[in-house]
């Protein structure tokens, strides 16, 4: 598929959602870089049925993983099952600091498609539910890559991720 996108509204990661959207393909595992780490396009391909494993800035990044309470071993293989919402509420503040693997705050000016743009005070939390697993492994060169999947463990155990980790070129 290829989407041709205006000059000035350039931005890849919405074509590759929109590409998600509009195919005819029913089942699929999406591999994806770094560029596309994002939950608006974790959603996008859950919502579609489809598996995905997306290379994601490492542990000390500022990217997904970064925001994680995450094992200290150098290799690991996390679930986590996140609730997105906007609402930030106290409870929903206490929520997300004792809670970082399972609660997340969308700020209204994030994109993230499956929950409400704004909310008031009296509305109540909407969540939307993201379950996924992060996984660190080494790579030949000494270095470690990280790596989010919502491919079952027990089909895919980290070496079998792995393997399609090194498929992807």
């Amino acid at each position: 598929d290829a989407i041709i996108q205006d000059r000035n509204k350039w931005n890849e990661a919405d074509a590759a959602i929109s590409m998600v959207d509009d195919s005819t393909a029913e089942m699929a595992i999406l591999m994806a870089d770094r560029g596309y780490e994002s939950y608006n396009f974790m959603a996008h391909i859950k919502e579609k049925g489809w598996k995905y494993l997306i290379r994601i800035k490492d542990i000390d990044g500022n990217g997904i993983a970064s925001r994680l309470r995450l094992p200290e071993e150098s290799e690991f293989d996390e679930c986590i099952d996140l609730n997105m919402t906007r609402k930030l509420s106290n409870e929903v503040k206490e929520s997300l600091l004792n809670n970082p693997n399972e609660y997340r705050y969308a700020p209204p000016n994030s994109k993230f498609d499956y929950l409400p743009k704004h909310s008031s005070y009296n509305d109540k939390a909407v969540f939307y539910h993201l379950p996924f697993r992060i996984l660190r492994f080494s790579i030949p060169n000494g270095t470690y890559e990280t790596v989010v999947t919502n491919l079952d463990a027990d089909t895919f155990p980290p070496s079998e991720v792995k393997k399609l980790y090194d498929m992807r070129w």
